[in-house]
C-alpha cells in the first residue's frame, strides 16, 4: 500500500468525516454504520463506549445487532493481516472478520463462531430468534434457538447443553437446555474491539485491504446532497 493509499485507507476508519477523496467530500459507510450502531445502543457516537447516562437507546436493540453484524460483515470484505492468504470463494466474511480479528474474544471456540453466525441469519433474514440452515452440512453448528439478553460481564456466546432439534412447531419456550445465549451488550463490545483492532494493525502498516483502496473507497463511502434525486 503507498502512502497516498494509506491516507485514503485511514481518511475511511477515520471517525472525522468528511474527508475529500478526488474532488468530493466523501463519508465512510464503515463509521456511519458504527454510529448508528452506538446511538441505539447507549454508547458514545465518537469511540463506542456504552454510557448509562445516554437517555435514549436500548443496549438490547436488536436492530442495532443487525447492524454492527453488518459493520463486521464489510470490515472482513475490506481488509486482512498483512501477508494472510485470501479466504475461500463465498467464505462468510462475518467469519473471517471475527477469526483474523477477534476469535481470541469468543475463546478461538468454532461453535460460538457459528452460533453468532447462526443468530445473524435469524435476525437479518426474517428477525426470529431460531435458525435453521437450509445447507444440511452446517446444521450441526448453525442450527439454533436463541435467547438474547444484555449482561454487562465479558462472555458473548453461552453454548446450549444440548442441540435443538430444529422442531419449531412443538417449540418449548420453558426449556433452556437446547437454548443458546447471546449477550447483546458484549457483542457490540466484540464489534467495536475489532474495529480498534483493524484500525491499529493499519497504523503499524500491519493491515492489507482486499481490493484495490480506490475500490474500496468507490464502494464504502457516499457523498450527501442539498438537492437529493427524487
Amino acid at each position: 500500500m503507498n502512502l497516498d493509499d494509506k491516507a485514503h485507507i485511514q481518511n475511511y476508519l477515520n471517525g472525522l468525516q468528511p474527508f475529500e477523496f478526488l474532488g468530493t467530500k466523501r463519508h465512510s459507510t464503515l463509521v456511519a454504520g458504527l454510529r448508528d450502531c452506538r446511538v441505539y445502543t447507549k454508547r458514545n457516537d465518537s469511540d463506542g463506549v456504552y454510557n448509562p447516562e445516554i437517555k435514549h437507546g436500548n443496549v438490547g436493540n436488536w436492530l442495532a445487532c443487525i447492524g454492527y453484524f453488518t459493520v463486521l460483515d464489510q470490515m472482513g470484505s475490506c481488509f486482512k493481516p498483512r501477508g494472510d492468504k485470501e479466504p475461500e470463494q463465498n467464505y462468510s466474511t462475518i467469519k473471517f472478520a471475527i477469526e483474523k480479528f477477534g476469535y481470541d474474544l469468543i475463546e478461538k471456540d468454532e461453535r460460538q463462531l457459528n452460533a453468532l453466525i447462526a443468530l445473524r441469519n435469524a435476525f437479518t433474514h426474517d428477525f426470529n430468534l431460531l435458525n435453521i440452515p437450509y445447507n444440511d452440512k452446517y446444521i450441526p453448528l448453525q442450527q439454533h434457538k436463541f435467547t438474547v439478553m444484555v449482561d454487562m460481564d465479558s462472555w458473548v456466546v453461552k453454548l446450549p447443553k444440548e442441540m435443538w432439534d430444529g422442531n419449531i412447531d412443538d417449540k418449548d419456550f420453558l426449556k433452556t437446555e437446547d437454548t443458546t445465549l447471546v449477550n447483546l451488550f458484549s457483542f457490540g463490545n466484540l464489534v467495536e474491539k475489532i474495529y480498534l483492532r483493524v484500525c491499529d494493525l493499519h497504523n503499524k502498516d500491519q493491515l492489507e485491504t482486499r481490493m484495490l483502496a480506490r475500490t474500496l473507497i468507490n464502494k464504502y463511502t457516499f457523498v450527501t446532497s442539498e438537492h437529493p434525486i427524487i
